[in-house]
């Protein structure tokens, strides 16, 4: 059944106008605002890390450090419409050891499963050539179709970008049919028809 079809106040109406456009988890609100680009600013982990989120942001993407799921944490993740790439910042002091090493690969792989697209900068590649070693991230988010914010007016403009949702209260829901012919065949505590 189609979200049209509904009243807009039925819960399945709300359900399915929310799956067909879902608001995104995190917009340019939830970026810090003020970073420097020569100190490490909370909460970014390192000036590396710092300063690809800094790249990024100046291509006008919307990113924010330090994305937690699941009491795991990705060190930053580029947002678009309905979609979001994982970017990992590889280097010290965080991927130093092999057991960093492998926990960080066991924390990719866990997040992949639960469905993250990621792309990885060495802060080796970042300190030779940043444009060389971010073409990969360029790439990407082209192929994921997640685009750059074109104005700092649209970002204004955009901060509520799928308005077309409201939650429904329970309160205010009305019953649809087969709601109201599963009433119908209930009992009360006497075992008879209410």
């Amino acid at each position: 059944m189609a979200a049209d079809q509904l009243s807009s106040k039925e819960l399945r109406h709300s359900l399915l106008t929310y799956m067909q456009s879902p608001p995104p988890p995190y917009t340019h609100a939830h970026q810090p605002v003020h970073v420097s680009p020569d100190r490490v600013c909370a909460p970014f982990q390192s000036l590396f890390e710092q300063s690809v989120s800094l790249r990024i942001k100046e291509r006008g993407y919307d990113v924010v450090p330090q994305w937690e799921v699941d009491g795991k944490y990705i060190d930053l993740v580029v947002t678009g419409d309905h979609r979001r790439l994982a970017v990992e910042c590889d280097g010290s002091p965080y991927h130093s050891t092999r057991q960093q090493m492998h926990d960080d690969a066991e924390r990719e792989r866990e997040l992949r499963r639960a469905g993250w697209t990621f792309c990885r900068v060495r802060s080796s590649a970042f300190a030779m050539s940043p444009e060389e070693a971010l073409a990969p991230l360029w790439k990407r988010l082209t192929e994921l179709a997640i685009h750059p914010r074109a104005t700092p007016e649209i970002l204004e403009e955009d901060a509520e970008p799928h308005g077309s949702w409201t939650p429904v209260g329970l309160a205010e829901a009305e019953p649809d049919d087969e709601d109201m012919d599963a009433y119908d065949g209930e009992s009360d505590d006497d075992g008879e028809a209410a």
